[in-house]
């Protein structure tokens, strides 16, 4: 599975590059959730960073604290990082949601 979720991966900065395939977020995007979905720590603040910006999804600042919130739990300097930035866009109702989220995801999917 971590071979898989590291593929998937590499494939997703591929997509979103357009390094070596032609660029396409969106693709970019699915493969960065599949790979989050397994626990794939650089795929989860990719995604968290894609929802911030809208780049191949829609724009939701409270999926994209959810993401980065999920990454620094695993200790990622960068998510811890980017998680802070969130803070400062977020009102008060969001942050409460991204929490919610996040913790309700790292429930459901313990490893």
């Amino acid at each position: 599975v971590l071979q898989c979720a590291t593929l998937a991966t590499i494939l997703g900065i591929l997509y979103f590059t357009g390094n070596a395939v032609t660029k396409n977020t969106k693709t970019a995007s699915e493969l960065f959730r599949k790979s989050a979905e397994q626990g794939k720590v650089e795929a989860q603040l990719n995604l968290g960073m894609m929802y911030q910006a809208g780049n191949g999804v829609p724009k939701d600042l409270v999926e994209a604290y959810k993401w980065a919130d999920i990454a620094a739990a695993q200790g990622s300097p960068d998510a811890l990082n980017f998680r802070a930035s969130l803070n400062r866009l977020l009102t008060p109702d969001q942050l409460g949601e991204g929490q919610r989220k996040s913790r309700e995801y790292q429930s459901q999917n313990r490893r």
